[in-house]
This record gives structure tokens, sequence and C-alpha cells, in this order.
């Protein structure tokens, strides 16, 4: 059997835009770790008895605790899962997954801006429609320059079977790589 090298699976998306809910969904079915960022920043708001992550010293923790998680996943050399955006830091982390020699698997929900909408009223998150602009902004962003690195994209008419698209296309993805 043809040893493969480790992956990371990635998503790229808006907050609130069903990244961990695929997460799981993946982790269960693949038996693959996860690394949270909403994990992270829940521990230092418990631990800093903080409201806002952004805050210097919280945000200053949340960067520490990161890049310690994401150093001991790359050392482990096993594949794993990065729960968490990657919008913003798609190119260094791109850079840091090649550098450990790691292959990736880039999810990218692309859920347009009314869908978006519905799902944070619907859901109870109505004080992220504040915010829905600027992340949105940025996602498109990401989109038109990294659209190339994306192994599936969830629109909103895949968003009822995103858990089994993702996981189909990784399971090829995977099939492909043995």
């Amino acid at each position: 059997m043809r040893m493969t090298s480790p992956f990371c699976v990635v998503f790229a998306g808006v907050p609130g835009s069903s990244k961990t809910i695929i997460a799981y969904y993946l982790s269960l079915n693949f038996r693959l770790p996860i690394l949270s960022t909403d994990n992270i920043r829940f521990e230092i708001k418990e631990d800093l008895l903080v409201d806002n992550i952004n805050e210097p010293a919280a945000h200053a923790q949340y960067n520490k605790r990161y890049e310690d998680r994401l150093l001991e996943a790359l050392k482990q050399q096993s594949s794993f899962i990065h729960d968490g955006s990657v919008d913003r830091r798609w190119p260094e982390l791109k850079q840091r997954l090649i550098d450990a020699r790691f292959d990736y698997f880039l999810v990218s929900l692309d859920l347009s801006k009314h869908f978006l909408s519905n799902l944070y009223l619907k859901t109870g998150r109505k004080s992220a429609l504040d915010q829905l602009d600027a992340y949105y902004e940025q996602h498109d962003v990401f989109r038109q320059n990294f659209a190339q690195d994306v192994a599936v994209s969830i629109g909103d008419n895949d968003f009822l079977k995103r858990n089994q698209i993702t996981s189909g296309v990784l399971a090829a993805y995977l099939d492909q790589k043995s």
C-alpha cells in the first residue's frame, strides 16, 4: 500500500454558515480530530473572564493558543480538520500546510447574503446581521483570489445536503489519494 501525505480539511465562509456542523459530521464519518477555533475563543473568554475576544489581552492569548495547537497538529503528521474560517489567513495557512507536507481539502460555503440573512434570523442570531456585509465582503475577496484551491463549494441549493455533498467529495478525494 502506498503511503500518502496527511491532509487538512479547511473551511472558508462567513460566521454562522455551517462550518462546524460539517466539521463534526466529517470528524465522525472519517475519524478525524478537530482543531476548533470556536473552542479556543470560548476557552479564552472563560479563562480571562472577558466577553469580547478582541480585547488586546484576549486576542493575544487567542493567537498564542491557536498557534500552539496548529503547530502541535502539524507536528503529529496526522490528518485533521481545521474548524474555523480561513478567509483572512488562507495564504499563510496554505503555505504552512505545504511546508509541513500536508495536502489540503478546502470547503467553501458560498451562501448568498439573502440566504445567510434568513439563516441568522431563523436560528436566533439576529445580532450577526449587523456584521453580515463585512463578513460577506471578506468571503467574496477570498473567493475571487483562491477559487482554484476550493475542493467543494456549497451554495444555497446545496445547504440541506451540505454534509452528504462534502462527505462524498472528501471520500472521492481520499480514494484518489490512495
